[in-house]
């Protein structure tokens, strides 16, 4: 605690830190005496959090000023709620200090927040993919200290590691330690691999999550994996229509005269997903967003992800393409879990447009039902997609995403939304859009303390509505004034 405090005064430079020193310490866990600001904030506890998580960030911001900041944050699948929450807001209203934050996590986390790290300019996603054969010979050349090394130890690394560095790594370390790969050295000093391909495959040696759901796949007929990736192509949950709708993309009828005539093929899918339900691939969901169609659910994200990573990119583009057609021609409700589903569907077949448009609709009814959170993550979703020749969608994603913003207290971040919409009304020339953005500036700008900038922000939406001549916005704006 002591150091804590001394770390305090010297990035603020005041002895005087019991306050900041009582908002910053509920993020170590600290037990802090009971002063003024707290007791004033206990009945008010959302505030207490806003203003707790603005300190942080002006926190992070000075310590900045002496040298650049990186912070990284690793295994983030294993955090809770609130700590994801947090890391979003401090990326998104840190604004232009020399601050690099660096997360690593599995892909388990974007099952539980598929647009995690999607949700500011400032922020941008990796995701790291299999590694190509090419790279993988030459780690194991690299790894054994050998030019020349078995092609049959070349081949099973290659499948057995699914394209990870980390995994081969291990599988050759283990291989020598049940000396299925041992080292002799020649004469002349050169070490030569042996590699007993035979007892490689004899044996079963699972040695991570990684590796053993590799090999679990690795079981599956071409059929049957087949099938789960045709399913991966619509993300965690599936339906039966939708693979069979895929298995048909570029075919052509079996009889070209009864077209609708009976399709062995759908019999033959019905039961291989029965089959891997039962081997524990697959679970078959109680509801379906989808009237008439049954859902299916991967049983573990890791497996979904290992089969879509190794379907080739451009028949991967393709049947995105496809299953979103097929997923907007379904009956069902209109609701933000199929509009986000069919937004990730156009979004991965390059169909940014139609993708962005799909994060608005759903977005607004996510708002309407007060979801908000919800809301937020997919107006933001929709905002990195569209650019100015949407100026007039995005000039509303941002207007909406600013007040959604705004309610959940992320009050510097809904003012960086305003003020884009703002310089957007200004190129489309829209003073009553300018007016609309300067009087939520207002709000915001005195929300946060700023009564000057406050003022001046109403001032200019009263003159724009006066000269857009629009009533009730200039109104709205003699009202903020008064």
């Amino acid at each position: 605690l002591a150091r804590f405090r001394a770390e305090l005064q010297g990035v603020f430079g005041d002895r005087r830190v019991a306050e900041v020193a009582s908002l910053l310490g509920s993020f170590l866990g600290f037990e802090m005496a009971e002063s003024p600001l707290s007791r004033a904030l206990s009945m008010k506890p959302e505030q207490g959090a806003e203003l707790a998580r603005a300190v942080l960030c002006r926190f992070l911001e000075q310590d900045a000023l002496t040298r650049p900041l990186v912070i990284v944050v690793e295994d983030l699948q294993e955090a809770d709620e609130e700590s994801l929450v947090l890391l979003e807001t401090l990326a998104s209203e840190l604004g232009e200090a020399p601050i690099l934050m660096v997360a690593t996590a599995r892909p388990d986390l974007l099952v539980r927040r598929p647009g995690f790290c999607r949700e500011s300019g400032s922020s941008a996603r990796v995701e790291l993919g299999p590694l190509p054969r090419r790279a993988l010979d030459a780690i194991c050349r690299d790894r054994l200290g050998a030019e020349e090394v078995a092609v049959e130890l070349l081949d099973r690394a290659a499948v057995e590691s699914g394209g990870s560095p980390y995994l081969l790594e291990q599988l050759l370390d283990v291989y020598r330690q049940h000396g299925i790969l041992a080292a002799q050295t020649a004469s002349d000093g050169v070490v030569d691999w042996c590699f007993d391909a035979e007892r490689a495959s004899r044996e079963h040696m699972a040695l991570t999550r990684e590796e053993a759901s590799e090999m679990r796949l690795s079981a599956l007929s071409p059929a049957e994996r087949d099938v789960l990736a045709r399913g991966a192509v619509f993300g965690g949950v599936f339906w039966t229509g939708g693979v069979v709708a895929l298995g048909r993309l570029g075919g052509a009828p079996a009889d070209e005269a009864a077209v609708f005539a009976p399709d062995s093929a759908i019999a033959e899918i019905n039961a291989i997903l029965e089959r891997l339900a039962e081997r524990d691939y697959l679970v078959r969901l109680p509801e379906s967003l989808l009237e008439g169609e049954t859902a299916w659910g991967f049983r573990h994200a890791l497996e979904q992800t290992l089969v879509e990573a190794a379907v080739a990119p451009e028949l991967g583009r393709r049947r995105r393409a496809f299953a979103a057609q097929w997923l907007e021609s379904r009956k069902g409700p209109a609701r933000e879990e199929r509009l986000e589903a069919l937004a990730h569907l156009y979004e991965g077949a390059g169909d940014s447009r139609r993708a962005a448009y799909c994060y608005i609709t759903a977005a607004n009814d996510a708002r309407a039902r007060m979801l908000l959170d919800r809301a937020h993550v997919l107006y933001v979703a929709a905002l990195r997609l569209l650019d100015i020749d949407d100026a007039v969608a995005k000039m509303d994603a941002l207007y909406a995403v600013g007040d959604v913003s705004a309610r959940l207290g992320r009050t510097r971040e809904a003012v960086g939304h305003f003020g884009e919409m703002l310089r957007l009304a200004w190129r489309l020339d829209l003073p009553a859009k300018g007016g609309a953005a300067h009087g939520r500036l207002g709000r915001l700008h005195h929300t946060l303390g700023a009564p000057k900038q406050a003022r001046w922000h109403r001032e200019r939406a009263r003159q724009l509505c006066e000269v857009a001549v629009c009533g009730p916005c200039l109104a709205g704006a003699r009202s903020d004034i008064g």
